[in-house]
């Protein structure tokens, strides 16, 4: 049968230490990092403004440090912007 894919949001890790939570998800043998990215126009709530390409690219930088390339985290990007 088909397994279901559990992916964490790190919206909801302690962003002061994105290392050590992303280190806690591969511990956990995590597959998948859900990560959001909202630019505060898309969706209208002064709370939607979230990572961008930068903290993007620091995360896959940080998972594949961490899992030293012996796990191989995919991150599931969850894009809400008004000009992608």
């Amino acid at each position: 049968g088909h397994r279901p894919i559990i992916s964490p949001s790190l919206l909801a890790s302690d962003w002061s230490d994105i290392r050590s939570e992303i280190n806690r998800c591969i511990v956990a043998n995590v597959t998948h990092l859900h990560v959001d990215v909202f630019d505060g126009v898309f969706l209208d709530s002064p709370h939607a403004f979230t990572f961008g390409p930068q903290m993007v690219k620091a995360i896959r930088q940080c998972s594949n440090i961490i899992g030293g390339g012996r796990h191989n985290v995919t991150l599931d990007i969850h894009i809400c912007v008004d000009r992608p």
